[in-house]
């Protein structure tokens, strides 16, 4: 999620300042480093639709060499 919207989210989840959520986002690591260590990136920006992102990653993961048809005709 884009910054903003995480200060946010933290802000209303911890009941803490702009300030306190600021220092402590500023004690962790980058978004760019820390996708360099992940596998997956989900993105839970509040516009992008969360659910076919996850559904998209578990057929990759599940079955990563099964061709899925679609049941339309």
């Amino acid at each position: 999620a884009p910054a903003e919207l995480r200060l946010e989210r933290a802000m209303k989840r911890d009941s803490s300042s702009r300030e306190l959520i600021l220092k402590r986002i500023q004690n962790q690591m980058c978004d760019e480093e820390k996708r360099e260590l992940t596998d997956y990136v989900i993105l839970n920006d509040g516009k992008t639709p969360l659910i076919p992102q996850v559904e998209s990653l578990l057929k990759e993961r599940l079955c990563p060499n099964t061709l899925i048809l679609s049941n339309k005709y």
